[in-house]
């Protein structure tokens, strides 16, 4: 049995710092989501002999919107919906992975709103490397070989009885800018990805975004009705 639940806890944003400045590869690495770098600074340019801890607050609001916008679908720990099962199936046939998901990257857990190859499996752990680094960019993301990449060597699904070695997803970016998940694809042993899978891998996670919005606005909907019916 494959063990793929992680510990629940919460990480610090890790900052670099020269001199009092939040260097702008601090900036570039943040893990919070929103269209661009120039939105990540919204709440405050940091110079020198600026606050570290006013960029944490920022950088926490800002993941804090990115939850609300998870949570505004109203799909984590819910059943599996054909919609989303068949975009995983594609995904997998499309790489020819015998693993594939998709995923909603949460506060502490990455849940599975999809995934072929993995019978009962709902959520895995947050550890960075894999779909929690994925929200960082609006590009994909690919880990040729998992067990020699720096940025995975060290994570549960690598090391653990999975084996994971070959990682490739897109990010699932909302219209309004949010990365809340990602679409993935895995593989127990070390290969390549295509240009034009990883572009096919990039349209699957835009489908997952026209499902979510159909979802909201039938979520919208129902809650417009209801209110109307009480007045």
């Amino acid at each position: 049995m494959v063990h793929l639940i992680g510990p629940r806890e919460s990480r610090q944003s890790v900052v670099c710092m020269s001199a009092g400045r939040i260097t702008e590869t601090a900036l570039n690495c943040s893990l919070h989501s929103r269209p661009s770098t120039n939105r990540l600074c919204e709440a405050a340019t940091v110079t020198t002999g600026g606050n570290v801890y006013e960029y944490l607050d920022t950088a926490q609001e800002i993941e804090q919107r990115r939850l609300d916008a998870v949570r505004r679908y109203v799909l984590v720990d819910q059943p599996v919906e054909d919609a989303y099962d068949r975009i995983a199936f594609l995904a997998g046939t499309i790489f020819d992975t015998p693993i594939a998901t998709v995923s909603l990257v949460e506060h502490d857990r990455v849940w599975l709103a999809a995934c072929q190859g993995l019978v009962g499996v709902r959520e895995v752990g947050r550890e960075p490397g894999l779909c929690a680094s994925v929200i960082a960019r609006d590009d994909t993301y690919v880990i040729n070989d998992a067990a020699v990449d720096p940025r995975t060597f060290a994570h549960p699904l690598v090391r653990g009885e999975l084996g994971l070695r070959f990682y490739a997803a897109a990010p699932i970016r909302t219209h309004d800018g949010y990365r809340l998940g990602t679409v993935n694809v895995i593989d127990n042993r070390p290969r390549q990805a295509t240009p034009r899978q990883l572009q096919a891998l990039e349209h699957l996670a835009a489908l997952v975004t026209d499902e979510l919005e159909l979802r909201l606005s039938v979520i919208r909907s129902t809650a417009t009705r209801a209110w109307e019916n009480r007045s």
